[in-house]
């Protein structure tokens, strides 16, 4: 993952997250540690329901240890 070419994990789902991370909103040294990793945690706790329900447009695959993922709340 790179700010190019950004994933990140949550909920057992792997989404692109480019767009976000080209923006300009997010704090950009924080997130760019976390790209290709789970931030299922993180995400739940700082991006609103709206964000939330814009998960599914931006999801790009599972996570292949991932036996059973969860939908998002």
């Amino acid at each position: 993952a790179s700010m190019d070419d950004a994933w990140a994990i949550v909920d057992g789902f792997v989404y692109d997250i480019t767009p976000c991370m080209q923006n300009g909103r997010h704090t950009l040294p924080i997130v760019s540690r976390d790209l290709g990793r789970d931030i299922s945690f993180i995400f739940k706790q700082i991006h609103s329901r709206k964000a939330r329900d814009m998960l599914p447009q931006r999801r790009i695959g599972v996570l292949a240890s991932s036996s059973q993922a969860r939908a998002p709340p």
